[in-house]
C-alpha cells in the first residue's frame, strides 16, 4: 500500500468515524427533544391476574355468611369510608394541611391520571419532586421551549407540570432529591442511613409554615415505615396535632393483585365508585383488613388514604 492509498484509508475512517458520531448524536437529540414514546392503552379485562378472582370470590363468600346484622355493619363502614375521588379532593381542600406526601408508582397511567383528575382540583402552594434543583431548572427550560414530553423516573411529568401550572401560576416547584454530594457525605458518615434522610433535609429546608406543600414521590418515600421520607417529615416538622401531615398512595385498580381483587368484592356488595378514595384506612372493618391481609399489609397499614383510578 503506497502512501496515497494510506491517506486515503485514514480518510474514509475518519470520515466513517464522523458519521457515525454525527447519527448518534442526532439520534440522542431526537429522543431528548422530539421523541414521544407510544402509551399503549389499559386492558380492559375485569381481572388481569391468576388469583384475584378467587380472593373476591372468597372474601364475598364469607360476608354472605356473616349475621345480618354484621353484613350491614360492613357496608355501612365501607361507605362511609370509601369516596368518590372528587368528594375527597373537596374534603382535602378544605382542610387545612402542611404537607401531603403522594406516592406514586412511577407510570404513564399513574401521571395521566393526576395530570387530568388529581392536580387541576386541588389548590396549593409548593409542589416538591423527587428530582435534584438543578434537574428541576432544566425541566422547567423544557417546559419553556414547548417540550411534549419530558421523562422523570420512567414516566412523563410534562402533563403534570403544565396542569399544576395552568391552575395555579403561581406555584412553587422545587427539587429534594439528593445531590451527590449529599450522597458521598452520608456514605461516609452514616452508610446504612437510605437517601431519604437527604431528601427529608432539603424539603425540610424549603419548607414554610402556613403553606400548603405537596411531595410528588415514589410511594415507599411516603409510608408511615420509620426512616422513610414521610417518617423523617413528619417527626421533625409536626410541632403539635393541629399540623396536618397526610399521606396517600396513588394506585390504578390493576396495578396490584390484592387491590384488583378488594375492587372487584366491593363491586360484588353494591359499592362501586369509578376513581375512588379509601379514606382513615386504620378504621377499615376488621372482616376486611383479615380478608384482604396482604392488602392491609403493604397498603392499609401504610397510607392514611388510597387513592385508586381506573385507566
Amino acid at each position: 500500500m503506497n502512501y496515497s492509498e494510506i491517506i486515503k484509508l485514514v480518510a474514509f475512517v475518519i470520515g466513517l468515524a464522523l458519521v457515525i458520531i454525527t447519527a448518534i448524536g442526532a439520534s440522542n437529540w431526537y429522543y431528548a427533544e422530539i421523541f414521544i414514546p407510544t402509551i399503549p392503552p389499559p386492558k380492559t379485562e375485569p381481572f388481569q391476574y391468576p388469583n384475584s378472582e378467587q380472593r373476591a370470590l372468597s372474601a364475598n363468600k364469607k360476608f354472605t355468611h356473616l349475621p345480618e346484622q354484621q353484613k350491614q355493619k360492613v357496608i355501612s363502614t365501607l361507605e362511609h369510608q370509601i369516596v368518590p375521588l372528587e368528594e375527597w379532593l373537596v374534603r382535602l381542600d378544605s382542610r387545612d394541611y402542611a404537607l401531603l406526601c403522594l406516592g406514586e408508582y412511577h407510570n404513564e397511567y399513574t401521571r395521566q391520571f393526576l395530570a387530568t383528575h388529581f392536580f387541576p382540583n386541588v389548590d396549593f402552594d409548593v409542589l416538591f419532586l423527587e428530582a435534584t434543583q438543578d434537574q428541576i431548572s432544566q425541566i422547567e427550560g423544557q417546559l419553556l421551549k414547548g417540550k411534549p414530553y419530558i421523562r422523570l423516573h420512567d414516566a412523563d411529568i410534562a402533563k403534570v407540570l403544565r396542569s399544576v401550572t395552568n391552575t395555579k401560576p403561581s406555584i412553587v416547584i422545587a427539587g429534594v432529591e439528593e445531590t451527590l454530594q449529599q450522597d458521598q457525605i452520608r456514605l461516609q458518615r452514616n452508610p446504612d442511613n437510605r437517601r431519604d434522610y437527604s431528601i427529608a433535609e432539603n424539603l425540610q429546608a424549603r419548607f414554610k409554615r402556613g403553606l400548603r406543600h405537596i411531595t410528588l414521590h415514589g410511594a415507599l418515600h411516603c409510608t408511615n415505615k420509620p426512616g422513610w421520607l414521610f417518617d423523617l417529615t413528619r417527626s421533625t416538622l409536626q410541632r403539635n396535632p393541629d399540623d396536618l401531615f397526610i399521606n396517600a398512595v396513588v394506585l390504578g385498580i390493576h396495578q396490584e393483585e390484592s387491590l384488583e381483587a378488594f375492587s372487584a368484592f366491593l363491586d360484588e356488595i353494591g359499592i362501586h365508585r369509578e376513581n375512588f378514595v379509601i379514606t382513615e384506612t386504620a378504621l377499615l372493618p376488621s372482616e376486611i383488613r383479615q380478608w384482604f391481609s396482604l392488602l392491609t399489609d403493604v397498603t392499609f397499614d401504610q397510607f392514611q388514604n388510597v387513592i385508586v383510578f381506573r385507566p
